[in-house]
């Protein structure tokens, strides 16, 4: 009996302690500090924050029953988060006759990774009509409308694979632009270095930044939304379609490559370790191997010349998860950026595009390469 009167007595004192709170204001200092451990994760611009609005909202869930921890671990981080992305004007109207253009040169065709819907991760309001355009790290990109630059954050590294911190996938190096009808468009997972600053204006195709692999993406690539905020100051993405100012446009699909074909007038002719590359059909590539590649321009004379270092020439990878691109130029197999929810058939093919684009010659050479990679 004296054993469990012990125990008894000792659970009281210990439920007395857990139930006692520290005094409002000392809590609110921590909330303050939680507000600022969140801007400094994010790298935010506390300017567009009105921090006592937050402590004050932390304060009265806690007078609402809410517990401390809860509090400032999920609560107030997730406010300061929706009140920083909000922007633009409430429930505005979109200009659905607006065609927005596709986010980098057309030139060298995207893949999308993921549309909307996708069952990966555009599952919820945010990111439900978005479109993930896979790509290497540095490849230039441009504004899809004109706008006023609202908000850039800057200055995180690429990813670090499976990294467990939870906000591993907030640390992304954004652009958000402001529309004339009050909806806005973000750029997401961009190289640190942006170029532009809030307040700028920018017109459509105008260079805001290059690719990148901040945040904790599946693998390298451009995540594109436009969005609207409710009242609340949550946001919600919206239905767009890409295509020239005028036409009915179109919407970007999954599995799918947009970009512009060149009309040529050359010939380019491609080998691979001293091998010619046929144009119609795939080429048998082995995993592991690492090859040279060469570009010999052929006019309609029959004359050739080798373009391969020639700086009218591109070599650009469509397929950033099996293949990347090398100095002199080589082609090398990687699996290494991720994408591990694509198909294993669509893993296995490597898309490579050689440009030579000389408009004072009024040259213009395209070729598609099409490597199947076997173990």
């Amino acid at each position: 009996m004296i054993r469990a009167a012990a125990f008894l007595a000792a659970a009281a004192v210990a439920a007395a302690t857990a139930t006692a709170q520290e005094p409002d204001d000392v809590f609110a200092a921590r909330a303050r500090s939680a507000v600022a451990a969140t801007v400094e994760k994010r790298h935010f611009d506390v300017a567009h924050l009105d921090t006592e609005s937050l402590v004050a909202q932390a304060v009265e869930e806690r007078a609402a029953g809410r517990g401390d921890d809860e509090i400032l671990e999920k609560f107030v981080p997730a406010i300061t988060e929706r009140d920083y992305f909000r922007i633009g004007r409430p429930n505005a109207i979109h200009e659905d006759s607006y065609r927005y253009a596709l986010p980098y040169a057309p030139l060298v065709p995207r893949y999308v990774s993921q549309g909307p819907n996708g069952e990966v991760t555009h599952t919820d309001d945010v990111n439900r009509q978005a479109f993930d355009f896979a790509m290497p790290i540095g490849i230039p990109l441009r504004a899809a409308r004109p706008g006023v630059v609202a908000r850039v954050i800057d200055g995180f590294g690429p990813a670090t694979p499976k990294d467990p911190d939870p906000m591993a996938a907030r640390a992304s190096n954004e652009v958000i632009i402001l529309h004339r009808d009050g909806t806005w468009a973000s750029y997401v997972h961009l190289q640190k270095g942006i170029p532009v600053t809030e307040g700028q204006r920018v017109k459509r195709g105008d260079a805001i930044g290059l690719s990148g692999m901040s945040g904790a993406p599946q693998g390298p690539h451009l995540h594109f939304a436009v969005h609207v905020n409710r009242p609340d100051g949550s946001r919600r993405s919206i239905p767009i379609r890409f295509g020239p100012p005028t036409g009915a446009g179109f919407v970007p699909e999954q599995g799918q490559f947009y970009g512009n074909e060149p009309r040529t007038n050359v010939r380019l002719r491609i080998t691979l370790d001293g091998t010619d590359i046929p144009e119609d059909k795939p080429t048998t590539w082995k995993h592991g191997v690492v090859s040279k590649l060469e570009v010999t321009l052929e006019d309609g004379l029959g004359r050739r010349r080798d373009v391969t270092n020639d700086p009218a020439t591109r070599i650009d990878t469509l397929t950033p998860w099996s293949v990347v691109i090398e100095d002199g130029p080589a082609l090398r197999f990687s699996q290494g950026f991720g994408f591990d929810y694509l198909a294993r058939a669509e893993k296995h093919w490597a898309l490579v595009q050689v440009l030579h684009r000389d408009p004072s010659a009024k040259v213009v050479g395209r070729t598609l390469l099409t490597l199947a990679v076997e173990k």
